[in-house]
Parts: structure tokens; sequence; C-alpha cells
């Protein structure tokens, strides 16, 4: 994939996991939940939506993680650099170097974080993957059901992770604007 079209569709993918997040939050806190008693029409139709755009979402996602990996050309262990002694070391290394320019109200340079950015994107991806996999998972077994109630609390877990995760990555994107640097840079300018 050649890299003007990746970007594009990169951003476009962001922007919809992005508009996908609170359409998803609202629904499911005003929805009824199959499995209770609480019934209502419009609770029903909060599922309906929450269900259809979260199936959106799940295609999104794995289309993000898809596009991902065909501009980066490296493996999912790229990132998940805390998973090997090497990555693990080199992450602290950088870590390390942060305290300093960010005192000085300044970013570090990209080149001395590449193993922190790579980590961003991995707990995202963690993340994303808990959240949309136990969500198609409670589709499969059917919203109705006891194990899909189960599975629905395990699918709650990721949500607040996510927001964290979620303001944390969009103020460094916006930190990172600000201070000039290429949002959704080349990859092959490593």
């Amino acid at each position: 994939m050649d890299f003007p079209r990746s970007r594009t569709a990169l951003v476009a993918l962001h922007a919809l996991v992005i508009g996908a997040i609170p359409l998803q939050w609202l629904s499911s806190e005003l929805m009824a939940k199959p499995w209770s008693d609480e019934q209502s029409g419009l609770g029903r139709l909060l599922f309906s939506v929450h269900y259809w755009s979260g199936i959106t979402s799940s295609a999104a996602v794995v289309a993000l993680v898809t596009v991902l990996w065909l501009r980066h050309r490296r493996p999912f262990a790229h990132f998940f650099p805390w998973a090997r002694r090497q990555g693990r070391q080199h992450l602290l290394a950088e870590l390390r170097q942060i305290p300093g320019p960010l005192s000085r109200l300044t970013l570090p340079a990209a080149e001395h974080t590449r193993q922190v950015a790579a980590a961003v994107q991995g707990i995202g991806l963690t993340l994303m993957t808990g959240l949309v996999s136990t969500g198609v998972l409670i589709a499969v077994v059917g919203p109705e059901t006891g194990l899909a109630h189960e599975i629905g609390e395990v699918h709650e877990v990721f949500f607040a992770p996510l927001l964290a995760y979620l303001a944390v990555h969009g103020s460094a994107a916006i930190l990172h604007r600000r201070a000039g640097h290429p949002l959704f840079a080349d990859p092959t300018s490593d």
C-alpha cells in the first residue's frame, strides 16, 4: 500500500473509531440489557444502536490494525516492546529520557521515543482488541444469554482503561501537533 493512500485510510479509520466511541458509550449507558427484565422500546432501540455500531466499530478496528501493519511492515511484536527483554530495556531507556524535555515544556525528539510510540500503539491495540473481541463474542453466543451477561462484565472492564488511553493518546497527538511534529508520519522515514 503506498503511503498517501494508507495515510488517508489511517486518518479515516481513526475518525470512524473515535466517532463510534461516544455512540457506544451513550448507547451502553441507556440501553436495555438483553438479559434483564427492563425491555422498553427505547431501551431495545439503543441496544440495537450499540450492537450495530459495535459491529461497525469492530470492522473499523480490524481495518485500522491492517492498515497499520501494511504501513509499517513490521511484525506485531514491534507494537509490544514490553514482551521482550531487549524491548523492555530500550523502552525503559526511552522513558527515562522523557522527563527532561517535559520539564522544559518541550517534547523529546521522535528518534528518541520510537519504543514509547510503539508501546502506546500496542496498548491501544490491546484495549481495542479486548473490547472488540468480547463484544463480538457476545453477538456470537447470543446477547440474551447468561453467558453473554458474563462476557459483558469482562467487556465493560476494558472501557475505563480505553477512555484513559484515548485521553492520553489524544493529548499526546495534540502536543505533538502543536510542537510541529507530523501526525501519521511516513513510516518509511524511520
